[in-house]
């Protein structure tokens, strides 16, 4: 085998290897996402229920207002039963999870490839896969890089993509935080 041909073979591993570890990243967000939508909206849906019992006790608890306060609340909790089902988490997540091992075996198929026709078939193999599905984020590839890549990535990150990354990370367990806790601190401070 030339060197030029090993080359293209090792660069093409390389790419395949960081997308399908993004990838893997970017199933595990969206996993993440569903879980926590999922469990958000049922979380939302008990304490609107609780609450709606409650008032038949209590009908002033929120003051004067409180009908308006929970058909406000009742139809935001409907309204978010409708958006998030649309966001099509789940099947995303399994389209990207069949990507990423049918991308294992695009890597095993070229650890083999010993001629130029081989190669082009499992480079067109792979591009066909980078079109089926939706692309990882650019945080999915930093989130990888640098928290689950092992020290011999040849990809290191610049300060700047760290700090965007943690930026990142807080603004994103920030909101998972507050979308749980919203509606207790709203009960406390009405």
């Amino acid at each position: 085998m030339d060197s030029k041909l090993s080359k293209n073979i090792s660069s093409l591993s390389d790419q395949i290897w960081f997308t399908r570890k993004c990838r893997i990243r970017a199933s595990e967000r969206l996993l993440s996402n569903y879980f926590h939508s999922n469990l958000i909206l049922v979380w939302y849906s008990f304490l609107t229920f609780s609450f709606s019992v409650y008032l038949i006790k209590d009908p002033d608890f929120f003051n004067q207002h409180t009908d308006i306060i929970m058909v406000l609340t009742t139809g935001a909790v409907f309204t978010l039963s409708l958006f998030i089902p649309q966001l099509n988490l789940k099947t995303r997540y399994e389209k990207l999870k069949k990507n990423y091992i049918a991308m294992q075996g695009l890597v095993s198929e070229l650890s083999l490839c010993e001629s130029k026709n081989t190669f082009f078939e499992i480079q067109g193999d792979y591009q066909e896969l980078l079109d089926s599905v939706e692309n990882h984020r650019s945080f999915d590839m930093l989130y990888f890089v640098h928290f689950e890549a092992d020290k011999n990535c040849s990809r290191d990150l610049s300060f700047s993509e760290v700090l965007r990354l943690y930026v990142y990370v807080f603004i994103r367990t920030s909101f998972i935080t507050l979308a749980y806790t919203f509606p207790i601190f709203s009960v406390v401070f009405l």
